[in-house]
């Protein structure tokens, strides 16, 4: 079976039923829409995993050198995808809650489009030079397809606790984007670091057979319930700034 044509249709079908479950009954155009979906998409197969692995492998070596790469990739994926969210943040909404929607569909998209990447990798082996081994994933199976799908829900979530900057009409300040991008690297960072210990540490290799059944299903369990909680927290507070009046020391705190 050619898996690459079932990523593709999971892909489309991801962002139809997400259209259908969140924007079916706002005026969003539909264009701009897939127009920041495929942005995001786009996003995993342009990053060169390839460059930043063989800089760093050539000074580093082992367990540590593996950590330290994962986090620089992580760190390039959350600047790119800042940029998306700063651009969807200039968007005109009717809600708040259709904003936090669409950085939403930000991560479904680079989370589907990492599962593609890796998916090109299996057919087409000469994209190792450019993505690098790491990101070589098992031969495609209905598990494996299962196992992309719940990692791309990681990345929603990691979206969506990044958005919480943006949310408020008033701008965001120093503090919110740190602290919300901190809290972001939480679900993304935990499973690279589950990743990176089952292939670099052989007594924890059992954890493999448990990635995709409890690991990961505990991860989205834990990272969808924080992101609820802030996200009512966040409104509370939007709720709270718009009552109080603007002060001085705010204005000069809050970035537009």
């Amino acid at each position: 079976m050619n898996y690459l044509w079932y990523t593709a249709i999971t892909i489309i079908i991801a962002f139809l039923l997400f259209v259908f479950l969140f924007f079916r009954k706002t005026k969003f155009p539909r264009q701009k829409l897939f127009l920041y979906y495929l942005l995001s998409l786009v996003l995993p197969l342009v990053i060169p995993y390839r460059w930043v692995e063989k800089i760093l492998f050539d000074y580093l070596a082992g367990l540590s050198s593996a950590l330290f790469i994962s986090l620089v990739l992580i760190l390039i994926e959350w600047a790119l995808l800042l940029f998306l969210l700063t651009k969807v943040n200039q968007e005109a909404t009717e809600t708040i809650e259709e904003k936090f929607f669409l950085f939403l569909l930000l991560g479904l998209g680079l989370g589907l489009g990492k599962a593609l990447r890796d998916t090109l990798l299996v057919y087409f082996h000469p994209l190792f030079i450019f993505y690098g081994y790491s990101q070589l994933a098992n031969f495609p199976s209905f598990l494996y397809l299962v196992q992309k799908i719940l990692e791309s829900q990681i990345e929603v979530v990691s979206a969506g606790l990044l958005g919480l900057v943006f949310l408020s009409p008033r701008g965001y300040t120093i503090h919110h984007l740190i602290s919300y991008s901190l809290i972001s690297f939480i679900p993304k960072g935990l499973i690279s670091l589950s990743q990176v210990l089952i292939q670099f540490v052989p007594s924890l290799s059992f954890l493999a057979s448990v990635y995709l059944i409890s690991l990961l299903p505990l991860a989205l369990i834990i990272g969808f319930g924080l992101l609820w909680y802030l996200y009512r927290r966040r409104l509370y507070q939007i709720i709270q700034e718009d009552e109080a009046p603007p002060t001085e020391a705010s204005q000069e705190g809050s970035i537009k």
